[in-house]
């Protein structure tokens, strides 16, 4: 579990890497800004005016360019309008000043490439911001984690983290507590969690209560929760109200509720 959890860490951590390359790179460079007004527009109707405003190629990811956009930007530099704009997506604007490139897609996404240093590359032997490996290197060191972990997690021997027992051991406490858990649930005369009730009491009460409940379904007079009447008072008053409203279905020159029409003039106009 241990190399699993440090083999998912690496990967995050070079996914996000074009991020911190952006960074790196924009600790000495102004970005340029951007100004625009826009009102329920696509996003890649708006991509040429950016690009023309800021002097540099803009590439969106294909789903993003179909997002609907609208605001008032007002020299907004060139990362934060994006990231604005494009607010309740989980985006990467990877900004290469050198090229003048602007790459905008979503967290996690490849884009036919890897992102190295803030641009999309399948150059194996780029440097990676912040490892300090090439692509390849990497590749490696995912082969060898992945290994590793696979030996691990099929040695029943192997050490559990954080526990300090083997994989053995500890499955043998799993089922011994599950055993325990059982137990417990089976013995009659243990307290209930949060009362002073054992088990064979809390059934006793649940049991006669079930029963009055359904004694108090039978009873024809019990009154009617929320209302004066008993079960029986409410049921011949439903049935009687169905035996009008029936009637006043059938009659022609009765009038359909919440209309000023009749249930002859409403079938006039709808056949």
């Amino acid at each position: 579990m241990k190399f699993f959890c440090i083999f998912s860490l690496l990967q995050v951590l070079i996914l996000s890497s074009c991020g911190y390359g952006q960074a790196v790179e924009k600790k000495n460079v102004q970005l340029p800004t951007v100004t625009l007004k826009m009102l329920d527009v696509k996003v890649e109707k708006i991509i040429k005016d950016v690009s023309e405003q800021v002097g540099y190629t803009v590439q969106i990811e294909g789903e993003l360019k179909d997002e609907v956009v609208s605001g008032r930007y007002i020299d907004v530099s060139l990362d934060q309008f994006f990231h604005r704009i494009f607010k309740h997506r989980n985006v990467v604007v990877d900004i290469d000043t050198h090229e003048k490139k602007v790459l905008v897609h979503l967290f996690n996404s490849s884009i036919g490439g890897k992102f190295v240093n803030g641009h999309v590359t399948q150059d194996k032997d780029s440097i990676l911001a912040l490892s300090n490996v090439s692509l390849s290197e990497l590749d490696d060191i995912f082969v060898k984690e992945e290994e590793i972990y696979k030996n691990w997690k099929n040695d029943p021997e192997a050490v559990m983290p954080f526990t300090g027992i083997n994989k053995l051991k500890f499955n043998e406490i799993i089922e011994h507590e599950g055993e325990a858990y059982e137990a417990q649930k089976q013995d009659m005369g243990r307290q209930v969690a949060l009362s002073s009730l054992t088990h064979k009491e809390l059934s006793s009460i649940l049991e006669r209560e079930g029963k009055e409940e359904q004694k108090r379904r039978q009873d024809t007079n019990e009154k009617v929760a929320l209302s004066s009447m008993t079960q029986a008072q409410l049921k011949a008053r439903l049935n009687k109200e169905n035996l009008e409203n029936n009637q006043k279905t059938k009659d022609p020159n009765a009038l359909i509720p919440f209309s000023n029409v009749t249930n002859a003039e409403f079938h006039a106009v709808t056949k």
